[in-house]
């Protein structure tokens, strides 16, 4: 298929394809039956030879870190052999730890999936290229 291998080469090469430099903003309802604004969310649609190579990217870059050892081991998202039951009994043993020998400690967890209205699509597109 032409097109697979075009998307191979770019992927090689770096070079974006022409059709890849730009997206369509469309709007759609967080709550049906609402159009305020503030209740639309705002998603780009890209190409979708664009969308596979930068799944292919992302991909690629995960299996890198993980065999050089560049994840944190507390990083347990999307992570082969991490199990969310695993990373709640630690949390929670670090925290039992702290309260029973009275130290000071705080913890960030951090689940970006709910920032998706927060993405600037114009900034996010520009880094894409």
């Amino acid at each position: 298929d032409m097109e697979a291998t075009l998307a191979d080469i770019s992927y090689v090469t770096g070079y974006a394809l022409k059709d890849w430099l730009s997206g369509v903003n469309v709007m759609i309802h967080k709550k049906a039956g609402s159009d305020l604004v503030t209740k639309l969310r705002t998603i780009v649609l890209q190409e979708p030879g664009f969308t596979h190579h930068n799944a292919k990217l992302a991909r690629d870059t995960i299996l890198h870190a993980e065999k050089n050892n560049l994840v944190a081991p507390e990083q347990y998202g999307s992570r082969n052999g991490k199990r969310a039951v695993e990373h709640a009994v630690n949390k929670r043993l670090t925290y039992d730890i702290l309260r029973q020998t009275r130290l000071p400690g705080a913890m960030c967890s951090n689940d970006a999936k709910s920032c998706y209205d927060r993405i600037l699509h114009s900034v996010a597109t520009l880094a894409f290229r």
